[in-house]
């Protein structure tokens, strides 16, 4: 029986050519007589109503090429299906592909849905009547994202990002945030407020994103406090080494239910790398909502860094 494949393509993300794309999936999957089904993104659509009008063919295999939120899309349409995902990061920066340690060619990760491979369950947080799979936040990432031109991150990738944090810096004020987790309402001053699913930054194998792990079923709210261009630096410096110290400046607290994220005045919110409304953020946790395709061996690489994240034993809770 002929396997089916229904393949979303982001012709404008990162430096990626289209053409490159569908050229290197004709290799691997239309040479081993799979039948093809292809969508260009136009960045106007609804993503995930697309996927799951695609899903009406019966595919064996939905495929993401493009950056996070391109993955995020497709797999927002994806949930509940039980169909996995492939993915091609083909971003600027690849946040959630680099979490799940999916490779950088695009020959190598097409080919790993056919070779020997694993199964990952990603955990979403649904914010309105859409899910989401790496992170949604209030504060320093809204501005972040809103404020980096598409032009510069197609053209820097991941740098241009730095550029735009650099100047967010130099503004910081702590903001007041009332934050309800499962149920216990605290308050919080800080100059974000983030829950993270699978990813913060997509720094790969640095021990900072270990606690992140996308398929726990919780979602990792953090506070991240800094008063000055100098604290600020630092924490960032801090959290990407690892370091989560009492001197951190970031808080913790997971979510597995439900959480809400409320402030003084109006503030606009951002979920996976994206735009999608303002304060207050109501998120609700899906444990297990979609099924990627991972390299052998991940879930056991990442049960020893979390490990590893255990016996440090000064992670700073808040609430």
């Amino acid at each position: 029986m002929t396997q089916r494949a229904f393949i979303v393509i982001n012709p404008v993300a990162g430096v990626s050519k289209p053409q490159d794309i569908r050229a290197t999936i004709e290799r691997v999957l239309g040479k081993a007589g799979w039948e093809i089904e292809y969508y260009e993104t136009t960045g106007l659509e609804d993503l995930p109503n697309i996927v799951r009008a695609g899903l009406e063919s019966k595919p064996d295999l939905v495929v993401a090429a493009g950056g996070d939120g391109t993955i995020s899309g497709v797999a927002a349409g994806l949930a509940g299906s039980g169909v996995p995902m492939g993915i091609i990061p083909a971003g600027s920066w690849n946040a959630l592909a680099r979490n799940l340690e999916i490779p950088g060619s695009h020959e190598e990760a097409a080919r790993l849905w056919l070779d020997k491979h694993e199964i990952q369950p990603l955990d979403g947080i649904r914010v309105g009547q859409r899910m989401y799979f790496l992170n949604v936040g209030v504060g320093v990432s809204s501005r972040l994202m809103s404020q980096t031109p598409r032009g510069e991150k197609r053209f820097f990738g991941g740098l241009a990002y730095i550029r735009t944090l650099v100047a967010e810096l130099t503004g910081l004020s702590m903001r007041r945030y009332r934050v309800t987790i499962d149920g216990k309402v605290t308050k919080v001053r800080a100059v974000e407020v983030i829950a993270v699913s699978a990813s913060l930054g997509g720094v790969g194998e640095m021990r900072s994103h270990d606690i992140f792990h996308p398929g726990d079923g919780r979602v990792e709210l953090c506070a991240i406090r800094a008063k000055t261009f100098g604290q600020g630096v630092m924490v960032i410096l801090r959290f990407i080494a690892g370091r989560r110290g009492k001197n951190a400046g970031i808080l913790y607290r997971r979510a597995e239910h439900t959480f809400t994220v409320q402030t003084q005045r109006r503030l606009p919110v951002q979920a996976d790398g994206e735009i999608v409304g303002w304060t207050p953020l109501v998120g609700e946790v899906v444990p297990h909502a979609v099924k990627v395709i991972v390299k052998p061996g991940w879930q056991v690489r990442m049960n020893e860094r979390l490990r590893a994240q255990a016996r440090q034993r000064d992670i700073p809770k808040w609430g």
